[in-house]
């Protein structure tokens, strides 16, 4: 069978096999959208923050949080600052009157008030800033310096500023500034390790990434103790290195550990994701064009917005040695993380060829016996695929729920969210395969099927042919096959502009999957997409094996010949049991114990030391986090 999406759409990205189409606005998006371009941070940066001040300021909904950042960037360019500080004032005013709802918006408005004074002194009105002491003043360490890593860090770093600030600060509690500047410096201090030496838990967290890094610089570029300041430089720049190797011309590609769902996964200059546009500030993409939000309103706003607090004038800035290293990509290459969480280890691994990039990732918990409740499942995605493409929908993983909030049995994930703790995944380059075996008594009824969702518009053909789902991208192809029966869109729930794939039982609780991908070789090239999906099935028929193992219908687990020769073997096992010998390449059990903290050819880090590499291996730079600072 043979499904075909729109022969202009084919013909056009056939044209462009390869390349990245630059985004272009219709005309209704051009009432909300505008194109930036430049060729260096420096140039992207002044278009981005230009852009803010431009932003025509809101008179009502006046939020500290989505709103703060481009009323900044305004004053920082020196335009309008009384029209600034009146809507400041108000924004202050609601905040303060919103202390006692004790809702995560507390802790935002308590990094923007900071962090924008701190910028904006000389433009900050008298009256304000007795506002914004006000609002500090209400608040309770005990209570709004707790919550997850970013929110309870932007607490802990906007107070700790407080106490330099006005050394008579005390909280709404009566604790001393002396006393809170202890408790916040230590909690900084451990959180600045975790993020320097183990990748913290949300160091590559899409959506949380540029959440974290604002509260880092703020620290670095204004905390007057020398201590705190060098540390936070050196997490703040091992933090934008690691951007480098997942950063691939236009696509973030590093599995994310919260993903909050698989459509957050696209990461290309057509979407408004903030990890997507903090790339773009840093390394450019094909088109060096991105698109932007000047109508500000809530969170759709507030993403590329955030990254605002990486790109203000200041004196602290990226690494050069960052763009030298990026200059000097080759591809393929593999890049591969570790991240030392508290709950659990996470083992990444990230493929990144020409025109797309790979990623799958490996959990093992700490709490063996209680592994199937972390909180991690809760907006992990296991398995990534994205490649080059004319539209945002150009992203591919193979899914299983997670509508149970391990904390919090009421209140459910919504749809898309999260991986259920029984499914495998494994990689080598560019095959990544898996296995998955849900207990019975696993959420009865309640979204534990496995469903694999595929773009009606990045996949410009799709074919069916001897157990295989070909899909042709138009600048890449890819192959999935289901070792089970399978159907289209008889899934748990529908969502448009995708065909879902999922088990014909719709009671199948056990089963594998294969994943392959290429770039259009020599060897696939041929007049049409068509012709070269039939290219690409030959190959797959002729070079590729399947062997389930004997016992797969009581324990999922097979062997796959790859198609470019290597054996990769998988076996179920669950969350409670350590990992030993389930996941082998070519004869050889995975090391997961000697899995690396940073490797790419990039960017390395063994323990301490950073490193960033020139495309001939030689060191540009390197970055050393200080025990202690002069």
């Amino acid at each position: 069978m043979v499904v075909r999406l729109g022969l202009f759409v084919i013909l056009l990205i056939a044209h462009c096999v390869g390349h990245s189409a630059g985004p272009v606005l219709t005309e209704r998006e051009s009432r909300y959208l505008q194109i930036l371009s430049g060729e260096t941070f420096e140039q992207r940066a002044d278009a981005m923050v230009s852009a803010m001040a431009r932003a025509e300021l809101p008179s009502e909904n006046l939020d500290l949080k989505y709103l703060g950042p481009f009323v900044y960037a305004r004053m920082c360019s020196g335009q309008e600052v009384d029209r600034c500080n009146e809507i400041l004032a108000e924004m202050l005013d609601s905040a303060i009157a919103r202390v006692p709802e004790h809702g995560s918006h507390t802790h935002f408005y308590t990094h923007s008030g900071v962090h924008g004074y701190l910028m904006n002194r000389e433009h900050y009105s008298a009256e304000n800033e007795q506002r914004l002491r006000d609002f500090l003043g209400a608040l309770s360490y005990a209570k709004h310096s707790r919550g997850t890593v970013n929110m309870s860090s932007m607490v802990n770093a906007s107070l700790y500023l407080a106490t330099e600030l006005w050394p008579n600060y005390q909280d709404a509690d009566g604790l001393s500034g002396e006393e809170i500047r202890r408790r916040a410096e230590s909690f900084l201090y451990e959180m600045f390790e975790k993020f320097y030496f183990h990748n913290g838990c949300e160091m590559d967290a899409f959506t949380y990434f540029s959440t974290n890094l604002p509260w880092v610089r703020m620290l670095a570029e204004y905390a007057e103790d020398s201590a705190m300041k060098a540390k936070a430089e050196a997490v703040y720049q091992k933090m934008l290195a690691t951007t480098l190797p997942a950063w691939n011309q236009g696509l973030y590609i590093a599995n994310p550990y919260r993903s909050k769902g698989w459509h957050n996964l696209y990461t290309s200059q057509h979407t408004m994701q903030a990890i997507s546009h903090l790339g773009w500030l840093l390394y450019g993409n094909r088109t060096d064009e991105t698109i932007f939000y000047d109508k500000i309103g809530g969170a759709r706003a507030s993403l590329p917005g955030s990254n605002f607090w990486v790109i203000y004038p200041g004196k602290l800035r990226p690494l050069a040695a960052l763009w030298e290293a990026d200059e000097g990509k080759s591809f393929p290459y593999i890049y591969r993380s570790r991240i030392d969480g508290e709950q659990a280890i996470l083992f990444k691994y990230t493929y990144q060829s020409q025109n797309y990039g790979l990623a799958t990732q490996i959990e093992e918990h700490l709490n063996l016996a209680d592994a199937y409740r972390q909180y991690g499942y809760k907006e992990i995605k296991r398995t990534f695929l994205e490649w080059q493409s004319d539209t945002k929908s150009c992203a591919f993983s193979v899914c299983q729920d997670n509508p149970e909030r391990p904390r919090d049995l009421e209140n459910r994930n919504p749809i898309g969210y999260g991986e259920n703790p029984y499914h495998r995944v494994m990689q080598s380059r560019a095959t990544s395969i898996g296995v998955y075996d849900v207990p019975e008594d696993y959420l009865e009824g309640q979204r534990y099927q496995m469903y694999v969702p595929f773009t009606q518009t990045g996949i410009k053909l799709r074919q069916e042919r001897d157990g295989w789902v070909l899909c042709h991208t138009g600048s890449m192809v890819f192959a999935f096959q289901s070792l089970e029966p399978y159907v289209w869109n008889q899934a748990i729930f529908e969502a448009p502009g995708y065909d879902m794939l999922s088990p014909a039982d719709q009671a199948q609780r056990a089963g594998g999957w294969i994943l392959e991908t290429s770039e259009i070789t020599d060897a696939i090239k041929g007049e049409t997409m068509e012709a070269e999906l039939n290219c690409y099935a030959d190959l797959l028929t002729e070079k590729t094996k399947i062997t389930k193992r004997q016992d797969y219908d009581e324990s999922p687990g097979f062997s796959y010949l790859a198609l470019d020769g290597t054996t990769l073997e998988i076996r179920f096992f669950s969350p409670s049991e350590k990992h030993t010998d389930q996941l082998v390449i070519n004869g050889q059990p995975l090391a997961l114990d000697s899995w690396p903290l940073i490797d790419s050819p990039q960017v390395t880090q063994e323990s301490g030391t950073v490193t960033l590499k020139t495309a001939n291996g030689k060191t540009a730079a390197t970055i050393e986090y200080p025990e202690s600072a002069e």
